[in-house]
């Protein structure tokens, strides 16, 4: 019997959405021996196998236009909007470059979060198609380019490349997405951590009365230095050049814990508008602030959902507001814990993905 291969493809537009496609990956390896899975993204290979524990390839990342963030919290709409001109210009030779790979490699399917290319290349080489993902880039191109000349031109490149998705799987909380016929949306999709709160308090020797906050912005640059508020009791955690360090301020790498550990470790975490540390901290039960970005358009959904999900408050001021912070965290520090979410989307997206594939 032959092996079967399944090609992944994965914006690296920061890490959420390798976070959201990694559990199911290790979910289907461990559920079908044998199987290849191949994976293309931008991110190094050290970073992937963070996220990723089961055995992949990992080659060449095809183009991926994405937004040109310069920082955690910001976007430069004009370097972003020069990009995807420049992949409207480059289609076609692209589409075919892309198609010839898939037809060399003969996948049985191509999972792409969420790269239009990659679904119209899959159409083209005969190759069945599914995209994953909470949002799509048509969408985040409509809501910052949509008043530009040539918009309508590249929009519909964009749009008609989704319309060739198959099955459009649509982890919950995402954007409505009203224009994909072939959406299906499933429950949240998320990374499970493990709880190791007294080794963490022992490590960074924190007082029986302290609670432990941590900041985290994804995997995209730092918004320069923070000048976090004080709040009586609380103990943040960041990376070093985050903010700098102070009695009331410890380093991320000090606790020798992953990301995924120290999150599930915390009292509450504060974070930007981004779907996976959101529903991780739902998963975890751990109290989350979201810092949201101007006009980001998942922010309404991601909020929504977080009300009804999560022991929550929005600092609706950002990061640079350390007085609304302030405020917010107290709210989420004084406020009830809510019962831990399961991330019944990854066994979904599994069983989709499996029938698909002929698995």
């Amino acid at each position: 019997m032959s092996v079967k291969t399944i090609l992944f493809d994965i914006s690296n537009h920061g890490f959420g959405h390798l976070s959201q496609t990694a559990p199911v990956i290790d979910r289907l390896q461990e559920r079908f021996s044998g199987l290849r899975i191949v994976l293309r993204t931008k991110h190094p290979r050290r970073v992937v196998e963070e996220f990723i524990s089961s055995g992949i390839e990992i080659l060449q990342a095809p183009m991926d236009v994405t937004v040109d963030a310069p920082d955690a919290m910001s976007v430069d709409l004009e370097a972003s909007a020069a990009a995807y001109m420049r992949l409207y210009k480059a289609w076609e030779t692209l589409l075919n470059v892309e198609s010839q790979f898939m037809r060399a490699l003969e996948p049985s399917l191509v999972v792409s979060n969420i790269s239009p290319l990659s679904l119209a290349a899959a159409r083209r080489a005969g190759v069945r198609n599914i995209a994953l993902c909470c949002m799509n880039w048509a969408d985040i191109y409509e809501n910052f380019f949509s008043g530009r000349p040539e918009a309508s031109r590249v929009l519909g490149t964009l749009r008609e490349a989704y319309s060739t998705a198959e099955l459009f799987l649509q982890p919950r909380p995402h954007m409505s997405m009203s224009d994909i016929s072939s959406g299906r949306p499933i429950g949240p999709i998320a990374r499970k951590g493990v709880r190791r709160r007294d080794e963490l308090r022992k490590r960074l020797n924190v007082g029986n009365g302290e609670r432990l906050v941590l900041l985290t912005l994804g995997g995209l640059p730092n918004p320069g230095s923070l000048d976090l508020p004080r709040v009586d009791g609380v103990r943040w955690l960041v990376r070093r050049a985050i903010a700098p360090l102070r009695d009331d301020v410890s380093a991320c790498e000090a606790s020798v814990l992953s990301a995924l550990d120290l999150l599930f470790s915390v009292d509450a975490v504060i974070c930007k508008d981004s779907y996976c540390t959101v529903v991780e901290a739902a998963c975890a039960a751990v109290g989350v602030v979201i810092a949201p970005r101007k006009d980001w358009p998942e922010t309404d959904c991601l909020v929504d959902w977080a009300e009804r999900h999560c022991n929550f408050a929005l600092a609706s001021g950002g990061l640079k507001d350390a007085r609304g912070l302030a405020v917010e965290l107290e709210k989420v520090l004084c406020g009830p814990q809510r019962a831990p979410i399961e991330p019944t989307g990854v066994d979904e997206a599994v069983e989709a993905i499996a029938t698909a594939a002929g698995l």
